[in-house]
Protein backbone atom coordinates (compact mmCIF):
# COMPACT_ATOMS: atom_id res chain seq x y z
CA UNK A 1 0.00 0.00 0.00
CA UNK A 2 1.37 3.41 -0.97
CA UNK A 3 1.27 6.20 1.56
CA UNK A 4 0.71 9.64 0.09
CA UNK A 5 1.20 12.67 2.28
CA UNK A 6 0.01 16.01 0.98
CA UNK A 7 1.33 19.13 2.61
CA UNK A 8 -0.62 22.30 2.01
CA UNK A 9 1.06 25.53 2.90
CA UNK A 10 -1.11 27.81 4.97
CA UNK A 11 -1.67 31.36 3.86
CA UNK A 12 -2.84 34.01 6.31
CA UNK A 13 -5.11 36.56 4.67
CA UNK A 14 -5.69 39.86 6.40
CA UNK A 15 -7.55 43.02 5.51
CA UNK A 16 -8.35 46.50 6.75
CA UNK A 17 -11.73 46.96 8.39
CA UNK A 18 -13.89 49.46 6.53
CA UNK A 19 -14.24 52.81 8.32
CA UNK A 20 -16.94 54.33 6.13
CA UNK A 21 -20.18 53.24 4.54
CA UNK A 22 -20.79 53.51 0.80
CA UNK A 23 -22.57 56.85 1.37
CA UNK A 24 -19.45 58.24 3.08
CA UNK A 25 -20.78 58.21 6.65
CA UNK A 26 -18.63 56.78 9.42
CA UNK A 27 -18.66 53.05 10.14
CA UNK A 28 -17.42 52.12 13.61
CA UNK A 29 -15.85 48.77 14.46
CA UNK A 30 -18.71 47.89 16.84
CA UNK A 31 -21.10 48.19 13.86
CA UNK A 32 -19.42 45.33 11.98
CA UNK A 33 -21.00 41.98 12.75
CA UNK A 34 -18.58 39.76 10.84
CA UNK A 35 -16.72 39.13 7.60
CA UNK A 36 -17.50 36.47 5.00
CA UNK A 37 -14.64 34.72 3.19
CA UNK A 38 -15.22 33.46 -0.34
CA UNK A 39 -13.10 30.82 -2.04
CA UNK A 40 -13.46 30.56 -5.83
CA UNK A 41 -16.75 32.45 -5.60
CA UNK A 42 -18.32 30.28 -2.88
CA UNK A 43 -18.87 31.38 0.72
CA UNK A 44 -16.48 29.24 2.77
CA UNK A 45 -16.20 30.77 6.23
CA UNK A 46 -17.00 33.70 8.50
CA UNK A 47 -14.94 35.50 11.12
CA UNK A 48 -15.30 38.45 13.46
CA UNK A 49 -11.62 39.38 13.05
CA UNK A 50 -9.69 40.82 10.14
CA UNK A 51 -7.56 37.82 9.30
CA UNK A 52 -8.05 34.19 8.39
CA UNK A 53 -5.75 31.28 7.68
CA UNK A 54 -6.54 29.37 4.48
CA UNK A 55 -5.11 26.17 3.03
CA UNK A 56 -6.84 25.58 -0.29
CA UNK A 57 -5.33 26.96 -3.47
CA UNK A 58 -7.46 29.35 -5.48
CA UNK A 59 -9.02 32.80 -5.39
CA UNK A 60 -10.16 34.49 -2.17
CA UNK A 61 -12.35 37.53 -1.51
CA UNK A 62 -13.89 38.94 1.66
CA UNK A 63 -16.88 41.16 2.43
CA UNK A 64 -18.17 42.89 5.56
CA UNK A 65 -21.59 42.44 7.14
CA UNK A 66 -22.84 45.09 9.54
CA UNK A 67 -25.04 44.56 12.61
CA UNK A 68 -28.13 45.40 10.54
CA UNK A 69 -27.31 42.66 8.02
CA UNK A 70 -26.18 45.04 5.28
CA UNK A 71 -23.47 43.51 3.12
CA UNK A 72 -20.56 45.28 1.48
CA UNK A 73 -19.22 44.67 -2.00
CA UNK A 74 -16.54 41.99 -2.31
CA UNK A 75 -12.92 42.96 -1.78
CA UNK A 76 -10.19 42.60 -4.34
CA UNK A 77 -9.14 39.03 -5.16
CA UNK A 78 -6.08 37.32 -3.68
CA UNK A 79 -4.88 34.10 -5.29
CA UNK A 80 -3.18 31.32 -3.31
CA UNK A 81 -1.05 29.30 -5.72
CA UNK A 82 1.17 26.32 -5.23
CA UNK A 83 4.76 27.27 -5.86
CA UNK A 84 6.78 24.43 -7.30
CA UNK A 85 10.54 24.25 -7.08
CA UNK A 86 12.45 24.05 -10.32
CA UNK A 87 13.36 20.58 -11.56
CA UNK A 88 16.61 18.91 -10.58
CA UNK A 89 19.43 18.89 -13.09
CA UNK A 90 19.49 16.00 -15.56
CA UNK A 91 21.67 12.98 -14.75
CA UNK A 92 25.21 12.37 -15.96
CA UNK A 93 25.74 13.76 -19.47
CA UNK A 94 27.72 11.40 -21.70
CA UNK A 95 28.69 11.23 -25.37
CA UNK A 96 28.15 8.29 -27.64
CA UNK A 97 31.41 6.88 -29.06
Amino acid sequence: MDLIIAILLALTLYWDAPTTREDGTALYSNEISHYEMFHNGTLRNTTEGTQMEVYDYGDYQVRAVDIDGQISELSNTVTHVRVKGKPSAPGQLRKIK
